[in-house]
């Protein structure tokens, strides 16, 4: 790191705040260049509750010194989409480019309307109202409605007014822009604006300042609890501006011009925002749509004991999939396909009265031979009961419970079973 840097960088730290309480975004991560060490510039701070460091500088700061802030979302569904290629054997879990645009079985189910159905960001109420009323048909409407459902474009009439001249020809005809910049960035949605870009856009065709323009975005990205009432009033400070510039441009109805533009202050999606998401809630649809039962074991090993997982066995069960009970022959703590069955199998851990080191431990382990191997190579503090199996050959304990849920039947004999 060159002198001039470094002597920079502590002339700008010596004007930022260090804060003693912290707001962690849920998946922030904070990038240098090769030759610089974050942990000797940034003070930070350990959350002891997920034993996470953060940084003391809030988010502004820190790109204020030349950081790149990167968030990382939708790591849950990243992940039950590998784990589903995985399951229906693609060289390259990690590569979902093979998945065609367009299909129809995959549209049909981001048009169904149905929550929690494990299909990212339409599963949610108002996407999924939203995915039935707007009708997706292609990639493009998935993405598209990513933007369209949210609090920026449905608060401010944007929504209605998109999906109004979406079903009507003859309402296209007669959309009537305010000036030529708002027909060359609102026209492919028929007039409304729905994302942060065509708003940005508009007023750099105006000819807004880039302080102002600046001003806006830094303004808009803000989301958040109080973030709608605290982005008008940061907004109200460019209303002169935006008046001056449309005066000049001889817009006459200046509040609709800038009802328009302010409205992606109550939380609107940027164009790359919801290309993500919409491509990626596209591509979980695919893979539901066409290999069942490989995406609901996915999703469901990855929610395993967190608050969605009985709606995704209840979704399951609606696609006829059956989930069945858990097995010490699995060799996986969570939820795995059992391909002769053609059904998903629950984990050991889901059986009350058998913790996470008991499951894991015994899965490890697996397969055994017999009721004796199991006791032998797996550790009694965890896998308790094993003594009373040894002296008189009855079942309690660990063992106990996974007798009475029959994880246990294929070591027993009928007799020992009943």
């Amino acid at each position: 790191m060159s002198a001039i840097f470094f002597y920079r960088t502590l002339k700008k730290m010596a004007d930022m705040t260090i804060y003693r309480s912290y707001g962690v975004h849920a998946a922030g991560l904070l990038l240098s260049g090769s030759d610089q060490r974050i942990d000797e510039l940034v003070p930070s701070m350990l959350v002891a509750s997920s034993n996470t460091t953060v940084s003391s500088y809030e988010a502004d700061s820190l790109e204020a010194l030349g950081y790149l802030k990167l968030d990382v979302l939708g790591q849950a569904s990243l992940s039950v989409m590998r784990m589903c290629q995985e399951l229906i054997g693609r060289d390259d879990p990690t590569d979902f480019t093979w998945i065609p645009d367009n299909d129809a079985e995959a549209c049909k189910i981001l048009r169904e309307g149905r929550t929690n159905n494990g299909v990212f960001h339409y599963e949610a109420p108002a996407k999924a109202r939203g995915g039935k009323q707007m009708g997706v048909r292609s990639t493009k409407d998935a993405i598209l409605g990513s933007a369209l459902f949210m609090p920026g474009a449905m608060t401010t009439g944007q929504t209605d007014l998109y999906l109004a001249r979406r079903a009507d020809k003859e309402a296209r005809a007669k959309i009537v822009y305010p000036h030529p910049a708002f027909e060359k960035h609102l026209k492919p949605t028929h007039g409304a604006l729905i994302f942060q870009d065509q708003a940005i856009d508009i007023l750099r065709s105006l000819g807004m300042s880039i302080e102002g323009v600046n001003a806006f975005f830094k303004i808009v990205k803000s989301s958040g609890v109080g973030s709608e009432a605290a982005n008008d009033k940061r907004l109200s400070a460019l209303r002169a501006e935006f008046d001056r510039l449309c005066a000049d441009a001889g817009i006459d109805d200046t509040d609709a011009a800038w009802h328009q533009i302010a409205g992606v202050g109550r939380y609107a999606f940027g164009k790359a925002h919801a290309t993500g998401y919409g491509i990626r809630s596209y591509r979980t649809a695919y893979l539901k749509a066409h290999y069942p039962l490989e995406y609901m074991t996915a999703l469901l090993a990855v929610w395993a004991g967190r608050d969605k997982e009985t709606l995704y066995i209840r979704e399951a069960r609606r696609l006829g999939i059956r989930v069945i009970a858990p097995s010490v022959q699995s060799t996986s703590a969570t939820y795995t396909l059992d391909a002769r069955r053609k059904a998903i199998r629950k984990p050991l851990v889901s059986i009350k009265g058998v913790g996470l080191r008991a499951a894991a431990n015994i899965a490890e382990n697996a397969p055994y031979t017999s009721i004796e191997d199991l006791i032998e190579r797996t550790d009694s503090r965890l896998v308790t009961g094993g003594k009373a199996w040894s002296k008189d050959k009855t079942l309690n304990g660990v063992l106990g419970k996974l007798r009475d849920v029959g994880a246990l039947d294929v070591l027993l004999t009928e007799e020992e079973t009943a």
